[in-house]
């Protein structure tokens, strides 16, 4: 059970490291400094709360898939096995691999958590969109004031002037 929690351990640290090399500037550079901040806090969290929900669910799966128990099965088959002489003896039979099913359970549980990071990430997206055509609306009412201002400011001046 050990190394079955040390490859576990193995392969959780390589699944989290791909998510801590996201660089939200290099994703959203036109975010500002604070936003890129949150952002960033944010990612952290998502990684710090994924690590821990599968800790979580792998001990829940082994516990009820009895994985102790299958693999100390497994360990008394394969010493009996060694011992049988294969002339004319048929062999135990060995059901399913639990590492095979452990393995696809926690592929399946980190691409439910991919997929729902990918939600999160496209409404992200969608909402900076938005954000960018309010500032490209505002950017131009803002020059159309402007214009405005300059015009009213050269007749003044013009009046005073005359």
């Amino acid at each position: 059970m050990r190394q079955l929690r040390a490859v576990f351990g193995k392969a959780l640290s390589k699944s989290v490291e791909a998510f801590r090399e996201i660089d939200v500037e290099e994703l959203y550079p036109t975010l500002s400094d604070s936003q890129k901040k949150n952002a960033a806090d944010m990612c952290k969290q998502l990684i710090a709360n994924m690590r821990d929900n599968m800790e979580r669910e792998f001990d829940e799966i082994v516990e009820k898939t009895r994985v102790c128990e299958q693999l100390n099965t497994l360990d008394k088959l394969i010493v009996q096995q060694s011992k049988m002489k294969t002339g004319g003896r048929r062999r135990p039979a060995i059901g399913p691999n639990p590492l095979e099913t452990l393995h696809d359970k926690i592929l399946d549980l980190k691409r439910a958590k991919r997929d729902a990071l990918s939600k999160k990430l496209a409404a992200c997206q969608e909402e900076i969109k938005q954000l960018e055509t309010k500032k490209a609306e505002l950017s131009s009412v803002e020059k159309e004031n402007n214009r405005n201002l300059t015009s009213i400011l050269a007749k003044v001046s013009s009046t005073r002037t005359a």
